[in-house]
């Protein structure tokens, strides 16, 4: 999608940021199904998920907008396989925001801009 940084550059923000002194939450949106997009760029999606640690992600599949460079590319993606993506993504989103969230479960907090996960 002509992103001017490398995935390793953008991984090294995401570790800079979680060292801050308190608790972030690291979001993210995902398009699946862009045109052209093949299986392994689709997988190398996945192990970006695997490395980042979101803690949400809002994702959903490709559609043609008005007035963007996207519209006029082939849309090679048939809708089937978009949506078997989408629920791939989704259901590796959830196993890792499962994992994420255990490390708040039965703790109170008062502060929350204090209190560090375990």
């Amino acid at each position: 999608m002509d992103r001017s940084y490398t995935r390793e550059q953008y991984l090294e923000k995401i570790a800079l940021i979680r060292k801050c002194s308190r608790p972030v939450s690291i979001t993210t949106d995902v398009i699946v199904g862009f045109p052209g997009e093949t299986e392994h760029e689709f997988d190398q999606t996945l192990t970006l998920l695997d490395a980042a640690q979101y803690d949400g992600t809002f994702a959903f599949t490709y559609s043609p907008r008005p007035n963007t460079l996207a519209m006029s590319m082939a849309d090679a993606v048939p809708e089937e396989e978009k949506a078997r993506r989408l629920q791939v993504l989704l259901e590796r989103q959830r196993q890792i925001q499962a994992v994420r969230n255990k490390r708040w479960s039965g703790r109170s907090l008062k502060y929350w801009w204090m209190v560090r996960p375990a």
